[in-house]
């Protein structure tokens, strides 16, 4: 395996730093998202239950006590509702309120959950061009040991040829899994951003059921 990782010359070396910032980003991103994700219908409800019976606070200590960005969504419009209600503040301006809170927030957790991401797209671009790159370089290096050979020798050019199908295949086997990675996070993140909506929805809903019931 080092022998043939060496047989590829030095555009390794970037080709294998990509490969170890893939490697990183996808155990990273794996674990945070999976450590945000939780079950949606169940604290949802939860928390309208809690508003039903007037319990703002419970709520909000609920959502703390959560993980993820659907309870980090909550959190920050309920907070907002409880600090309106204290001052007094009427039922349109305070949903208003609530509204805006959240959607001044929700691009910070979009993008908590979208970090490093564009690192796998970028080596997904980038890897094959420097597998293509080392190509030319393999490619030259034949060239270049044929001339001084005087002559065509299969043993002239094959370092030549190893350098340019070795470097090749590193390119397409970190750009391929880069990118499958990126998609795979990207439809992840999608589905967090789908469920923050869907939630700040229901929370408003949940406030100004509560305020025409007061």
């Amino acid at each position: 395996m080092w022998n043939t990782i060496l047989t590829g010359g030095w555009f390794m070396v970037p080709l294998l730093t990509c490969s170890v910032f893939v490697v990183a980003v996808i155990l990273e991103r794996r674990r945070s998202l999976q450590d945000a994700t939780i079950d949606v219908g169940p604290f949802r409800r939860d928390i309208e239950s809690m508003l039903d019976q007037g319990h703002v606070d419970r709520a909000i200590e609920k959502c703390d006590d959560t993980r993820g960005p659907v309870a980090e969504i909550i959190g920050v419009g309920l907070k907002r509702y409880s600090q309106m209600r204290r001052l007094n503040r009427d039922d349109d301006v305070i949903e208003e309120s609530v509204v805006k809170a959240m959607e001044d927030f929700s691009p910070h957790i979009v993008a908590n959950l979208e970090k490093y991401i564009v690192i796998l797209i970028t080596v997904a671009n980038i890897a094959p061009l420097f597998g293509f790159a080392g190509t030319v370089t393999g490619m030259i290096n034949s060239f270049d040991a044929i001339k001084q050979a005087g002559g065509m020798r299969p043993d002239v050019v094959a370092g030549g040829i190893s350098e340019a199908l070795v470097t090749t295949a590193a390119g397409l086997l970190i750009s391929i899994p880069a990118l499958v990675a990126y998609n795979y996070f990207t439809s992840r993140v999608e589905k967090f951003v789908l469920d923050i909506q869907e939630s700040a929805t229901h929370l408003i809903e949940a406030l100004t059921m509560r305020q025409t019931t007061a």
